[in-house]
């Protein structure tokens, strides 16, 4: 295990999809969705992340279910040991299922599984919604037609649980205590005792890990209000390269 860990978010921070893509992007295709392709890294990214895993211990956190990170087909030199899906509430080692770390997630879920069933049920034939679903048993989320619709959608919602809500795009996610980025980062700083821990991330569902870590990278600058040692870089495609070049400077102190 790597003394430095580098934590990050994947969709909109490292990988991206065909319409965040600028006209004659260098890009590789690392994920297919019902055959079609999907999510894309730069070819420089691609390179620069060769170097990081090999300087650091490169875990990504992600929301994702488990069968939506499984997607990912990454580039030689670029596979993860460790990864973290389902906003941090199960941990992956060498593509496999942590079970204690597993259990330990469901056991935080168990006290509120009452309240997730209950959302389910009231929110699932709401028409207001495209999809209702329950996610690798740990978090609820629902789509709306759009991101405008998402947002109000999204107020609504937290007066009517006390599960965390966050809107993110066109999805509202219901999460319980626990299940968040920074609960996750902090379980993994506990187990594997790393000497520096490095975040990158783009969403307030990145914040609490983003808060949690020794230097944090974001793409917003609004997202620097709560991150006392954050640091920002210039958003888009070409924010993965500048951030991974910073990581490989940063690890070689």
């Amino acid at each position: 295990m790597s003394e430095i860990i580098f934590a990050s978010d994947l969709d909109n921070t490292l990988l991206f999809t065909q319409k965040h893509l600028p006209e004659n992007t260098d890009t590789v295709c690392v994920e297919y969705y019902q055959e079609k392709p999907h999510g894309f890294f730069t070819k420089e990214t691609i390179r620069l992340l060769r170097d990081v895993c090999r300087q650091t211990q490169f875990v990504p956190i992600t929301t994702r279910s488990l069968e939506q990170y499984r997607r990912i087909k990454w580039p030689e030199g670029c596979s993860p040991k460790l990864a973290l899906t389902t906003n941090g509430s199960l941990l992956l080692i060498n593509g496999e299922v942590d079970e204690a770390w597993q259990q330990a997630s469901l056991e935080m879920v168990r006290l509120h599984a009452a309240e997730l069933g209950r959302l389910h049920a009231l929110l699932s034939p709401n028409k207001t919604f495209i999809h209702c679903r329950l996610v690798d048993q740990m978090y609820l989320f629902v789509s709306c037609e759009d991101e405008a619709a998402a947002a109000l959608e999204s107020a609504r919602c937290r007066e009517m649980t006390s599960l965390t809500v966050e809107a993110s795009g066109r999805k509202i996610y219901f999460f319980p205590p626990g299940i968040d980025k920074g609960t996750a980062l902090e379980r993994l700083r506990k187990r594997f005792l790393p000497r520096k821990i490095f975040c990158a991330g783009d969403s307030r569902i990145d914040l609490p890990m983003l808060e949690k870590a020794d230097t944090s990278f974001v793409p917003y600058a609004e997202m620097l209000n709560t991150l006392p040692r954050g640091i920002l870089f210039g958003q888009g495609v070409f924010f993965p390269e500048k951030l991974l070049q910073h990581i490989l400077e940063l690890s070689s102190i």
